[in-house]
């Protein structure tokens, strides 16, 4: 265990306090430096000496703890580990409780641009997280729906990423890439009828498209 005395808190450290004979352990989840606060994930209440290993483990009994950088006494400070979508789950709330669309949007966009730099380095499982962030913060955001599927595509996960692309079509119907992606995937679980019957959509959306051509002619044999 690390016990960086003076080490200054990150987003995504992971320390604990000593109080009252518990040992209380927390996770930083953003740092508000303009108005000197953390928001923290808090984990139960434990007996023994926190350990970074044991912490996915650790059940968490509050998802969002703004608390003031100057009240923190004496952290011991445990490692840094990724904060995932799940965790940010009530910081999320707070977030879109407080501040204005622009704000919200700024942030949407910072995720989204880190999921497809994430996509781009074929960081497929952290690149669907951070599509997460965005799609829980923005629910209509539907080109990140598409770019979630396709990551779970890539992932071999068929059936999530139909989900995903049948929520995008929801909130954008007619999309070509959109329904021949479905096919694709209808492929690859074995559902030929699926695959053909979405192949005909994107055909119908885009005549002129070939490789919905070509699909639809090869089903056809």
């Amino acid at each position: 265990m690390d016990n960086q005395e003076n080490k200054k808190l990150e987003e995504g450290d992971i320390f604990y306090t000593f109080s009252e004979n518990k040992y209380q352990t927390y996770k930083v989840l953003k740092i508000d430096e303009k108005n000197e606060a953390f928001h923290l994930l808090f984990y139960e209440l434990s007996e023994e000496i926190p350990e970074i290993e044991k912490i996915k483990k650790q059940t968490i009994a509050i998802y969002h703890l703004p608390i003031d950088i100057k009240s923190l006494k004496n952290p011991v400070f445990l490692g840094n580990t990724r904060i995932n979508a799940h965790e940010l789950i009530g910081y999320h709330e707070y977030f879109k409780q407080t501040q204005d669309v622009n704000s919200i949007g700024l942030l949407v966009n910072e995720y989204y641009r880190k999921a497809y730099y994430l996509s781009e380095q074929k960081e497929y499982s952290n690149a669907i997280d951070e599509y997460s962030k965005a799609i829980y913060l923005f629910p209509q955001f539907f080109e990140a729906l598409d770019n979630r599927a396709f990551c779970k595509m890539d992932l071999s996960l068929w059936e999530e990423a139909i989900k995903d692309i049948q929520r995008s079509l929801s909130i954008n119907p007619k999309s070509f890439i959109a329904e021949f992606s479905m096919g694709e995937c209808y492929i690859r679980l074995g559902n030929i009828l699926k695959a053909k019957e979405q192949f005909q959509k994107s055909f119908d959306i885009d005549p002129s498209n070939k490789i919905a051509q070509d699909f639809l002619k090869e089903l056809a044999k």
